[in-house]
């Protein structure tokens, strides 16, 4: 009888402490946060390319409590071509509901991950905005080993055609946050071109994590 008693205690604490693990380390939310990114970015405009390559610093500078109660971190994202000057880009806004952490990309909110974090999870990116919907859904990655230590969201999954082209996914590690963006939207000319299938216009951009800590 003592026997079932520690085997039903170990399988209830078991069971708890997987019902816990909602992953919301894949976007440690703490004032200081902050991450170093190499970005590469290729704006296409009536088919001529325009290649900039900067560096991206955001950081967890401030949190605002909303009258719901809701504690909101403000991002502040700063650029540079040489890590040494920094300018300021920007400013968004990361709060952390049960279920989604929303992202309000220069205000407008976006569910970059929800929660619990699972493969095959699929939900609308746009449901705190009025754009139309838009579905999101987590993919492995090689990062995977025996556990899930990075998952993929992917935000867009239109392949190439002969109008355009929309494949844009973000990696998100445990207990480190975004580490790479991967985003390819393009359109092309299919209607009087000198060359179908040309370029006419969209964007190529590629971001990766060279740093990140606390201060």
């Amino acid at each position: 009888m003592l026997f079932l008693v520690i085997l039903s205690f170990a399988c209830e604490e078991q069971v708890t402490k997987i019902t816990l693990d909602n992953g919301y380390d894949f976007y440690p939310l703490e004032l200081g946060n902050y991450w170093v990114y190499e970005v590469e970015k290729v704006d296409i405009l009536g088919f001529i390319p325009d290649t900039s390559r900067y560096y991206l610093r955001e950081e967890l500078t401030d949190t605002l409590l909303s009258e719901s109660g809701i504690v909101k971190y403000f991002l502040e994202r700063q650029v540079s071509e040489d890590q040494i000057t920094w300018e300021v880009d920007s400013v968004w806004t990361v709060h952390r509901l049960d279920q989604a952490l929303v992202v309000s990309e220069n205000n407008l909110p976006l569910i970059k991950l929800t929660f619990p974090v699972k493969v095959g999870g699929i939900w609308d990116g746009n449901a705190y905005n009025n754009q139309a919907e838009s579905l999101f859904y987590y993919e492995t990655t090689d990062l995977d080993i025996d556990s899930l230590e990075a998952v993929r969201v992917v935000l867009s999954d239109i392949k190439k055609n002969i109008v355009n082209q929309d494949e844009r996914s973000e990696i998100y590690e445990r207990g480190v946050g975004l580490i790479s963006k991967e985003y390819i939207k393009l359109n092309f000319c299919s209607v009087n071109c000198e060359f179908p299938g040309e370029i006419e216009s969209g964007m190529v951009l590629i971001q990766k994590l060279i740093e990140h800590g606390q201060n």
